[in-house]
């Protein structure tokens, strides 16, 4: 009888051995929630869903990329406005070395030059044509009376040392008044050959080409 259990013993001996040996040669096991997956593939294996370019970069409309668009927007919106500038007409801007403008704006046409004959010029222009101060000064003499035998005519004696003389127009300033360059004297009349302003210059008593002091 006792030789019966000892042998059941090292039998129940024997299994519970091998038993442990094979528990031991097992691979041990591990919680999927406490493994990282650092490439994500697990993740997308498991979902299904693959992760592309669209799923990193923000999606419009997102705070980020309205920024990024007014930001853009603002950019475009900042190139300088052409420059325009508004100047009103003034047919008086070359003023010549001697301080001259061109007494009859628009008009630049000689219908006679100077000569030593008649030491003036005549400036052609039509009927009502503006005449105005060549220079600063004071009218010393004017004859404006519509007679046959003289034409209507101005004296300009100027600031700069300079003589004027006009005739052969319509004259609207009297004697002894003082006028600024660019004033109206008058309009051109109608005399001899046609509407025109007779132009002569003096500077010291002696005659001088109007011409070489008085620029259109």
């Amino acid at each position: 009888m006792l030789k019966r259990t000892k042998g059941f013993v090292s039998l129940a001996a024997a299994i519970a051995l091998m038993l442990g040996l094979c528990s031991c040669s097992g691979k041990p096991e591990t919680d999927p929630s406490t493994t990282a997956d650092p490439t994500g593939i697990g993740a997308q294996a498991e979902t299904g869903e693959n992760t592309t370019a669209k799923d990193i970069a923000p999606e419009s409309g997102t705070p980020e990329t309205a920024a990024k668009e007014a930001s853009t927007a603002k950019e475009a919106g900042t190139a300088a406005p052409t420059e325009k500038t508004t100047k009103g007409k003034n047919n008086h801007v070359n003023v010549s070395a001697a301080g001259f403008i061109w007494p009859v704006p628009g008009y630049t046409q000689l219908s006679s030059p100077y000569s030593t004959q008649y030491k003036r010029i005549s400036i052609k222009a039509d009927f009502g044509a503006k005449v105005v101060a060549c220079a600063s000064g004071r009218i010393t003499k004017i004859y404006n009376k519509d007679d046959e035998s003289k034409t209507p005519c101005a004296v300009l004696t100027c600031d700069n040392g300079y003589v004027i003389e006009y005739s052969a127009a319509k004259f609207s300033v009297k004697q002894g008044e003082y006028v600024s360059r660019g004033d109206d004297m008058g309009f051109i009349g109608k005399y001899g050959t046609g509407p025109h302003l007779n132009i002569s210059a003096t500077k010291d008593g002696v005659s001088v080409d109007p011409t070489t002091v008085i620029k259109p």
